[in-house]
């Protein structure tokens, strides 16, 4: 999937050896693109160090095209919006 869209804003600095904690979320279910907002925070403090989001484009190599998300990909995301189990 093409990233076409990216930001991120660095808040506060990490460490060489600190264990970070990264957290993504997602607002809606995807159609086109899926935008992911990402949240960086040291594992045992809450601080929050780093913010920013990708957006992705779900894509038809053979035809170099974008293409809607398959329906498996949606139901997945829409099962994590519910608040449903997500099987790996």
């Amino acid at each position: 999937m093409p990233v076409i869209d990216l930001a991120i804003e660095y808040k506060q600095p990490a460490r060489y050896d600190d264990v970070l904690e990264i957290t993504a979320c997602f607002a809606e279910t995807p159609r086109v693109r899926v935008r992911l907002d990402y949240e960086v925070r040291r594992a045992d403090d809450p601080t929050l160090l780093v913010t920013g989001h990708t957006t992705l484009c779900f894509f038809d190599r053979t035809r170099n095209r974008p293409i809607a998300a398959p329906p498996p990909v949606r139901a997945v995301f829409e099962r994590a919006l519910n608040g449903q189990k997500v099987e790996e």
